[in-house]
């Protein structure tokens, strides 16, 4: 986890379900259903076909519902009965049965009641399938979702996408409903998102919910002569709860993506039940904050698919996805928090268009157990212990530590601040922050003292160490001697064309043999020849140099490694 971590004051962690299943799997019915027979239609005579080319419906939705159906005729109307059954297919659609008329010039008024399928069908099997050939995609760009003095929750990116696949169908049999059932088959469901929130000092959001979009799909299939309207709505619907202890900014990126097997199911022999299953679950999400905090938070988002028949809500599909995140942020440490969430699934059945007799139900499954954001447990010494350091040198092998969880894997992003507790060195970094393997570095420049003691800690959000800190010992070493040129030249004799004419002459004093010499500026190193500290490029040793400037280089060297460098320029003159 990085050390600035987040302030997630948004309502938009739609998608941070648990990767984990650590709750049992939804209980299954215990025996398949016999297959369903397929049922001749029967239309039962009281039920009235609106012929809607030769007829203006006036009534708007609010009046249908209050039970006052107007229409406005030419020529004869056709006056319905009480106890008929008006069934019209514009709009939502709609079947009343009537309780009384007047006819009034041209116009014809109903007070009616809503009635049942089972009141236009005395028997028949009805099925539709939604013909969704792409994903219902909901789009987000830079969209303000809530804004207060002292709050400001922005939609910066985000997009889902829901095939909910729906399909229908129910059997009538004798006057009632004898099977229903309605499912979403393998519904495709990603989703991705960006967010930004802004407290401008403590910040309190209770019980907030918006509508996020509204989908629908209208569709018809025939039983017999009668035709039944079907609407599918898909609201998505996002709610939250906050409390934020101060001023800061944080930002969420989280993407989802699985495939949902659920639905609802009926017959009068055993009853209601349902299903649930989501396969191929993934989660992938990054939290990041600017600054101290302490906050609590929780989030939910439900793409709520609603099957309509005649405009009454009948099944009712319901995907939520939850998260509660509750967190004490240091901004110079590590993040003491923990994050549960989960996936619910609720389906559920209002009977008013199917049957008197059927009950109502809602069964919610929840698939998803907690999940805890990794954290720092403890940290650990990987090298850089016991070195003798000259003074005025750098560490030659970095001071490197490693952090873990409590299960013992490495937390990468954790904060770990380092100190000097004894000696008059200097460290390079005052925090560093670990790497994908848990493990992060520093380096340490040695002083005059004789011993050196270096500290590096891991502490909570609020705080506190945790686990033990580590200690790195060093050890004052004996500086080599100054290392400089005492001798440099080339010369030759005239025209360089002699044997044994030309030569470049090199001679150090100080530093720490063996001494390595290169006159091409380091691109080719030499030992050195006569003697331990100097060097004679020319016969019989290399050949003999032409004329001309040499930038010239000698290292010496400490365990295996340079310890240091001196340069030279020599001109080699005809």
């Amino acid at each position: 986890m990085k050390s600035k971590q987040l302030l997630l004051l948004s309502l938009t962690l739609l998608i941070a379900f648990s990767c984990k299943k650590k709750n049992p799997e939804p209980e299954q019915p215990q025996s398949e259903e016999p297959p369903v027979p397929t049922l001749d239609v029967v239309v039962r005579p009281e039920s009235k076909v609106i012929d809607t080319t030769n007829i203006a419906l006036l009534s708007d939705s609010a009046q249908i519902q209050a039970g006052t159906i107007i229409y406005q005729f030419s020529g004869t109307p056709d006056v319905y009965n009480t106890g008929d059954v008006i069934v019209e297919s514009r709009g939502e659609g709609f079947i009343r049965k009537v309780l009384s008329s007047q006819v009034v010039g041209n116009t014809i008024t109903y007070d009616t009641e809503q009635a049942k399928l089972t009141d236009v069908f005395e028997q028949g099997s009805g099925s539709y399938q939604s013909e969704l050939k792409d994903a219902w995609v909901y789009s987000f760009n830079n969209v303000n979702v809530y804004n207060s003095p002292s709050l400001d929750v922005t939609l910066d990116a985000g997009s889902i996408n829901l095939n909910p696949n729906i399909q229908l169908s129910f059997n009538i049999e004798n006057g009632a409903v004898t099977y229903l059932n309605c499912e979403m088959a393998n519904a495709p469901f990603s989703a991705t998102v960006t967010a930004t929130a802004t407290a401008n000092g403590a910040a309190n959001l209770l019980d907030f919910e918006k509508k996020i979009a509204t989908i629908k799909k209208t569709g018809i299939f025939m039983m017999g002569f009668v035709p039944v309207v079907v609407v599918y709505e898909t609201d998505l619907i996002a709610t939250a709860n906050l409390n934020a202890s101060s001023q800061t900014s944080g930002t969420i990126s989280a993407s989802y993506q699985s495939n949902i097997d659920a639905g609802v199911t009926y017959n009068n022999v055993s009853g209601w039940s349902g299903s649930f299953n989501n396969t191929n679950g993934q989660l992938n999400y990054n939290f990041d904050a600017s600054s101290t905090v302490t906050y609590n938070f929780t989030v939910d988002i439900t793409p709520r698919v609603s099957v309509k028949l005649y405009g009454v809500v009948g099944p009712e599909l319901s995907s939520k996805a939850y998260l509660n995140y509750d967190a004490n942020i240091d901004i110079e440490s590590n993040k003491d928090e923990t994050l549960t969430t989960g996936l619910n699934f609720t389906a559920a059945v209002d009977v008013n268009v199917f049957d008197y007799f059927m009950a109502n139900y809602s069964q919610t499954y929840d698939l998803m157990g907690p999940y805890v954001v990794t954290r720092p447990a403890a940290i650990t010494m990987i090298s850089g212990n016991n070195q003798t350091v000259d003074q005025g040198s750098i560490t030659p092998v970095p001071l490197v530590v490693k952090v873990v969880d409590s299960e013992n894997d490495p937390v990468p992003g954790a904060y770990v601040r380092w100190e000097v507790l004894n000696g008059d060195g200097s460290l390079s970094l005052a925090s560093t922050t670990t790497n994908s393997t848990g493990e992060s570095s520093n380096d340490y420049t040695m002083g005059s003292n004789a011993s050196h003691t270096i500290r590096a800690t891991i502490k909570n959000g609020s705080g506190q160490t945790i686990g033990s800190p580590i200690d790195f010992n060093l050890n004052l070493g004996t500086a080599a001697p100054v290392f400089e040129f005492v001798s440099t030249y080339g010369f030759s004799f005239p025209d360089c064309v002699l044997p044994d004419s030309a030569y470049i002459y090199m001679a150090v004093a100080g530093g720490t043999p063996p001494y390595n010499f290169s006159i091409d500026g380091g691109t080719t190193w030499y030992p050195s020849t006569n003697g331990s500290d100097m060097f004679n490029y020319g016969p019989p040793f290399y050949g003999m140099p032409a004329c001309g400037t040499y930038n010239c280089k000698v290292i010496d060297n400490v365990g295996g490694s340079v310890h240091d460098t001196i340069t030279t320029t020599i001109v080699v003159q005809p």
